[in-house]
């Protein structure tokens, strides 16, 4: 029987707590750059620098 689980935060957060290949699939919907008032960037650089780092992220904790 399969366990599934389904986590919901900060991906920088939730992402380093879990072991490289741990899931098998990953949803998620990246911010667009300073299209939101949530925006937190102030250049496309510190954005696509943070975005890099999740993905990394992302490939680093799915299965082959």
């Amino acid at each position: 029987m399969s366990t599934h689980w389904l986590l919901h935060g900060d991906s920088c957060h939730l992402l380093s707590h879990l072991s490289n290949e741990a899931i098998h699939l990953c949803i998620t919907s990246p911010p667009y750059f300073n299209a939101r008032e949530y925006a937190q960037w102030q250049t496309i650089t510190q954005y696509m620098n943070d975005m890099t780092i999740i993905f990394r992220e992302v490939y680093r904790v799915l299965q082959n």
